[in-house]
């Protein structure tokens, strides 16, 4: 059960995390685009996360770990 756990995430991380996987996709019909945008959706998608935990990590530094893990439950369940 491990094993196939492990196999499921490493393909969903390749799908996710690699963007020449889906260039191919992207420069054909009907979507036409180059390089270059393929390459800046994937900084779109993946740059909030360079700076959030950081941000994050200071707000609950500022609130506390009880208050912010409620918040970040409700905000989750109301999401």
């Amino acid at each position: 059960m491990l094993a196939a756990g492990c196999i499921f995430l490493m393909g969903s991380y390749y799908c996710y995390d690699i963007p020449a996987v889906a260039t191919d996709t992207f420069e054909a019909e009907p979507y036409n685009l180059g390089e270059e945008q393929v390459a800046l959706m994937y900084v779109i998608y993946s740059a909030p996360n360079t700076v959030l935990p950081l941000i994050g990590g200071i707000f609950l530094d500022k609130i506390g770990i009880r208050i912010g893990l409620l918040m970040f439950t409700v905000i989750l369940t109301i999401g």
